[in-house]
């Protein structure tokens, strides 16, 4: 039996119990939202088991048919990254989801991972509308030839407005490519803004459609601007109440479908009630025609490319993000060490958040998609001179979130160095020991260093990898993936393993 919560939002505060149970009966207007986030694959992800768009057309329309309002919302990030957009450059997510007829979408950071005119092309093949309040173009707002990003929408059921204010990460001004022209704005002052905007133009309700880490989303239900936050960005499963104001995060890559029932008064218009259910998309569900075909067609045209064999693994590779992001793994080694021979560097380093499919691999044969799904960005290696003492640095800000999250992109796989951290310690004082190449690290030493062009610019926060002097410039290196099915194609059969490159004292990993 499927668990179903209710979180009664004003009851206390506006109505009596009694009223509440009539409520529930013929006076009440119910508007049922449906909501993923952060869909990268039109077809199944984790070996088939779950996913799909046309798993999730399927239990779309079902909450279609068996409900009188109904708006199906996208959270953002989907034109990137995956093994499709290397080739399609996200216009395979836009056919989907028009076949899905989407309501409603956020923008989300990666849809700017091709520059500004690919989001512009994108743009105009949806057939739904787009919202991003905080981004605007200088001297007006972002658009292509067809269409507009917007900042609001309006809609109203059975006499109740429901207003939808959508937002952003800021970050995605460093984190893509948006180029220079594109402005974002604080998103907690744009909700504001926009949420007193609609309800002065009649909006019983707003609903903040955010692509925003956690943390901002709390700041945002906590302001008592909106009713609900949708959100996106996180790729768990995330469900919150901050105050009177829940937020609903539905992971990552269609794996589970967000409903969440608005229930208002159709007299005073006053919401009563939000109810939610988390539906698993999984191989229980039929796939819808319409939307296979759409699936399917992508599929032929890459499969011939890249479901080539290029090596194999004894063992399972773990490419999880959450234990990419927060300690050692056998495929962050084995990846690292693919990085420094490639380059015949001391030492290399790989930001976790770069390793994407969160996906256990093996033991059996890995394809050419396998590599791109785990390495969708194809980041260049490059190799750098750096000091021992910025090579501490830049372990230190790879720990430096350890005591707070279990998650955190910048978190470095290495090779070439063995270290021990604290996560209670002061952050830049948390290493407890470092080794490079079975030696103490010498701060005054000048290392060797491979990492990808993201980093080696300054990406994920890595200030001390901006400026230092290229040995191998990202213009004459070659694609981590490139370079990845070179090493699987040589080697033949891989078996990686957890060795103690990386160790913490407060839990003993």
């Amino acid at each position: 039996m499927k668990l179903i919560k209710t979180l009664v939002c004003i009851v206390a505060l506006y109505i009596l119990p009694i009223v509440l149970g009539a409520a529930q009966a013929a006076d009440t207007v119910k508007l049922t939202l449906m909501h993923v986030n952060d869909v990268y694959q039109l077809g199944p992800v984790d070996k088939g088991k779950n996913g799909g768009l046309a798993r999730l057309a399927t239990q779309v329309q079902r909450i279609r048919q068996d409900t009188t309002n109904s708006l199906f919302i996208f959270g953002g990030d989907t034109l990137s990254p995956s093994v499709a957009s290397n080739t399609f450059r996200g216009a395979q997510m836009i056919a989907g989801w028009n076949a899905l007829k989407v309501d409603l979408a956020v923008l989300g950071n990666h849809e700017f991972d091709f520059g500004p005119e690919v989001f512009r092309q994108r743009l105009d093949e949806s057939e739904f509308p787009w919202l991003a309040a905080n981004v605007r173009e200088r001297g007006g707002v972002f658009k292509g030839a067809k269409n507009q990003v917007g900042a609001t929408r309006m809609f109203e059921f059975g006499g109740v407005k429901v207003g939808f204010v959508g937002v952003l990460t800021p970050s995605t001004a460093v984190s893509s490519k948006p180029g220079e022209h594109i402005v974002f704005d604080d998103p907690l002052e744009t909700v504001q803004r926009e949420a007193q905007s609609l309800r002065e133009q009649g909006a019983v309700a707003v609903v903040a459609l955010t692509h925003l880490d956690m943390d901002d989303d709390r700041r945002i239900a906590a302001s008592g601007n909106v009713d609900v936050v949708m959100g996106g960005h996180d790729h768990a499963l995330l469900q919150a109440l901050v105050g009177r104001t829940p937020i609903f995060k539905s992971g990552s890559d269609a794996r589970i479908l967000a409903r969440v029932d608005l229930v208002f008064d159709s007299a005073s218009h006053r919401l009563l009630t939000t109810d939610w259910e988390m539906l698993p998309i999984n191989a229980s569900l039929p796939e819808d025609s319409e939307v296979a075909k759409v699936v399917s067609g992508f599929e032929e045209k890459l499969s011939v490319l890249l479901d080539q064999t290029v090596g194999e693994t004894a063992v399972e590779l773990d490419a999880r993000q959450e234990n990419n992001r927060s300690r050692e793994t056998n495929f962050g080694n084995w990846l690292a060490d693919v990085y420094r021979a490639s380059t015949k560097a001391d030492v290399a380093l790989i930001n976790g958040g770069s390793i994407r499919s969160n996906s256990v691999y093996g033991p059996g044969k890995l394809s050419k998609r396998d590599i791109l799904g785990i390495l969708p960005f194809e980041n260049p290696i490059v190799k750098l001179q750096i000091p021992g003492y910025q090579l501490r640095a830049a372990i230190e800000h790879g720990v430096a979130a350890a005591h707070r999250s279990n998650e955190n992109g910048a978190f470095l796989q290495v090779s070439g160095i063995r270290f021990v951290f604290d996560a209670t310690r002061p952050a830049g004082d948390r290493v407890v020991e470092m080794m490079v190449n079975d030696q103490a690290l010498d701060v005054k030493k000048s290392y060797t260093l491979a990492v990808n062009g993201y980093l080696a610019n300054g990406g994920d926060g890595y200030a001390m990898l901006k400026g230092l002097p290229f040995l191998l410039k990202a213009e004459d290196g070659l694609s981590e993936t490139a370079e990845v099915i070179e090493a699987l194609l040589r080697q033949k059969v891989i078996q990686p393993t957890v060795e103690g490159r990386i160790r913490r004292v407060a839990d003993g990993r």
